[in-house]
């Protein structure tokens, strides 16, 4: 009671502290409500404020753009003038080099007219000028061959002419062996023999005599051999000269006919042939220069044209969409930051200068108005408690007083009774009863004890009632028969247990083969890599790669007919006039690549080779025999084709396209060629030499070899 007196007048004074803090708090309270009001105030102009804020963003941003604008328009203004002056030096550039492909296609055909020169030059120079001299070395063999036989023939003629001398002797001295004083001679008639004729020393028969008109006859027969093979091969030799002469005169003097190289030695037309194909190479070289600067210079004036299209008209258009682009920008930022510079004007009435001030001024007030809320609050909470407390202490005084009185009284009655019950149990004093009382903890334990020891009781009591009828209507085990089902399992777990082992080892196996696999696979990929590039090179043999490929054969064949055409048109041009012009056909089919088109010089234009008519399709394949011939001749590893026949056809030509058809046959038989030429044309029969005719006859065909001699 005396501790609860003491927090009594302890409560009495914490609720006079706590009245007189009340009151102070209270004085408070018109400042809590100015704060009020600033912050209804600055809620009320918080969107006027974040406006303003954005307005002054904006406005900074479009001041920035403004000047990038102006710098964007210095930079087009750059651009159009640096347009313009590209316009300006591409027009110049293309003003400069716009005759380029003039030159450049006089260069090819000149430098194509150099080559071609050029390589008929070479032809003569390697080939026909060795071959004519090939010709005179066989020339001289057979005229050496020729002399042989001759001195042979005279020789034997001689030995004819003495054994027909000495055979007349014979009979001459046989008849005068038998002639007779007085008896006519048989021969002469005559009776008197003044001097009749002596028997040679040595005698000879007619059969010899005839063995030496036969060996005289032989003689002359290979006299007469050797005298025409001379003679054909002078006239070859003198043929290919003459042929050889033209076509240096040609070369070295731009004469059609070659006529102005008639008096000159064959050995200065060599040395000025040397000096024209050394001056013609020259040219070849120069011309090729020439060839690879005018490309150049046509390939700039190409990028120079794609590039001058290029800027006046998508980049001019492009810089005039920029520039209009760039004003309509400019015009759009001008006037929205005029506007938002109107609207800025009219919120300066704001108390505050920015949304983050007026913002910080709302939460200080806001914070005072709690601070000053929550000292209000809480000194009226603990005026309260204060004035509870006292209560409080004042009313437990009280029940503690009234409670004190009644437990003195009840006091004395318990006391009576105990005193009275520890009697009645036999207990001699209070000390002998509190020898026996049992703690709380001890007797709970004792009563688990128990109650364990009865649940174990009931569970082993109802275990057995279960086994019971568990056992009831069931037999007794035979422990042989399972053990011996035990052996036959244990045995089936050896068995398995041994398959596996096995499958295990074969596992361990498969997982070193599988490694070993696995370490092959990056051979395996390169292997099939090389092999997919071997596919690839195949393929692109084969032509067959993709759509309009052809195959290695179709390209060397087409690589080898372009050859055969080049030479077949340098023996066209002098047959057609310089009129027509062979050409593979280009085409994206695979069969195409030998097939013929010519050029028309007269037209400029192409047609296919079955619209030229006989005598031109004649000439274009006559040309295209020749080219072969030649293409064979001077490439395929010396192999020489000997021999040419030409089967009609000649009677679809004019006088003069036979005359330069002729005129090539020519040639090419000085050149070591035989040419054979099957025709019933009466200007062939004239103008060719050797002939062999045949004529119709009852008993059939009649063969007629004329050499020409």
């Amino acid at each position: 009671i005396r501790s609860r007196e003491t927090e009594r007048d302890q409560a009495a004074e914490d609720n006079k502290n706590a009245a007189l803090a009340f009151e102070a708090a209270l004085a408070e309270e018109p400042r809590r409500e100015e704060g009020k009001r600033l912050i209804a105030q600055i809620d009320g102009d918080l969107e006027k404020y974040s406006l303003r804020d954005q307005y002054h963003t904006e406005i900074a941003l479009l001041r920035k753009k403004a000047a990038s604008l102006e710098q964007r328009g210095i930079e087009l203004e750059e651009s159009e003038k640096a347009l313009k002056g590209k316009i300006t030096a591409l027009n110049g550039e293309m003003l400069d080099l716009q005759d380029c492909p003039a030159e450049l296609a006089k260069a090819k055909a000149s430098g194509e007219q150099a080559a071609g020169l050029k390589e008929e030059m070479d032809h003569i120079i390697y080939t026909d000028l060795p071959a004519l001299e090939q010709k005179k070395k066989d020339l001289g063999k057979k005229q050496e061959a020729y002399k042989k036989a001759k001195n042979a023939y005279d020789e034997a003629q001689k030995k004819r002419q003495q054994a027909e001398a000495r055979l007349e002797s014979c009979r001459a001295g046989i008849l005068a062996g038998e002639l007779e004083e007085g008896k006519p001679c048989p021969v002469c008639g005559s009776i008197h023999h003044p001097a009749p004729a002596p028997f040679p020393a040595e005698s000879i028969t007619e059969e010899q005599c005839r063995k030496y008109a036969e060996q005289e006859n032989a003689a002359q027969d290979k006299k007469d051999e050797a005298l025409k093979a001379a003679e054909s091969v002078k006239a070859t030799v003198e043929a290919l000269e003459e042929q050889l002469r033209k076509n240096i005169g040609k070369c070295i003097c731009k004469d059609p006919d070659g006529a102005s190289a008639e008096k000159e030695t064959l050995a200065g037309l060599r040395e000025m042939l040397l000096e024209k194909q050394a001056a013609t190479e020259e040219i070849v070289r120069e011309n090729k220069g020439k060839l690879e600067e005018l490309t150049k210079d046509c390939s700039k004036l190409e990028k120079a044209r794609k590039e001058y299209e290029a800027a006046v008209g998508k980049e001019t258009e492009k810089l005039n969409e920029d520039k209009d682009k760039f004003i309509e920008e400019k015009h759009a930022a001008e006037n929205s930051l005029v506007e938002k510079q109107a609207t800025l004007e009219s919120l300066k009435s704001l108390i505050f200068e920015s949304l983050e001030q007026a913002q910080k001024a709302r939460e200080k007030a806001d914070q005072d108005v709690r601070t000053i809320t929550g000292s209000i609050e809480g000194a009226r909470g603990r005026k309260e408690e204060a004035e509870k407390a006292l209560a409080g202490h004042q009313s437990a005084i009280k029940t503690l007083q009234e409670t004190l009185a009644k437990s003195e009284k009840m006091e004395a009655v318990f006391s009576g009774e105990f005193q009275e019950k520890l009697k009645n149990k036999g207990f001699a004093s209070e000390e002998e009863f509190l020898a026996h009382v049992v703690s709380e903890s001890e007797l709970t334990a004792e009563e688990k004890a128990l109650s364990e020891y009865d649940t174990a009781v009931k569970t082993n009591h109802i275990q057995l009632q279960q086994a019971k009828a568990d056992a009831e209507g069931k037999t007794m085990v035979d422990l042989e028969l399972l053990r011996a089902e035990l052996d036959a399992q244990k045995s089936r777990v050896n068995t398995l247990r041994e398959e596996k082992n096995a499958v295990s080892s074969r596992l361990s196996e498969n997982n070193k083969k599988q490694k070993s696999i696995i370490g092959l696979q990056e051979k395996l990929e390169s292997c099939r890599r090389e092999a997919n590039t071997a596919k690839r090179l195949y393929e692109l043999v084969r032509g067959t790669t993709g759509k309009a490929k052809i195959t290695l054969e179709q390209y060397i064949q087409a690589t080898g007919f372009e050859r055969i055409i080049q030479a077949a048109n340098r023996r066209l041009a002098p047959m057609s006039d310089g009129q027509y012009e062979l050409y593979r056909k280009s085409s994206s089919g695979k069969q195409s690549n030998t097939y013929l088109e010519v050029l028309d010089n007269f037209t400029g234009h192409r047609r296919p080779v079955g619209n030229l008519s006989g005598g031109e399709s004649f000439k274009a394949s006559l040309s295209l025999a020749l080219g072969l011939s030649d293409t064979v001749s001077s490439q395929m590893g010396g192999v020489s084709m000997e021999a040419l026949f030409v089967d009609e056809g000649f009677g679809t030509l004019d006088r003069k396209s036979m005359e330069n058809a002729m005129d090539i046959l020519l040639g090419l038989s000085g050149t070591g060629k035989l040419v054979g030429i099957i025709s019933h044309r009466e200007e062939l029969k004239e103008n060719i030499m050797q002939q062999i005719r045949v004529s119709k006859t009852q008993s059939g065909s009649r063969i007629v070899v004329d050499l020409g001699t």
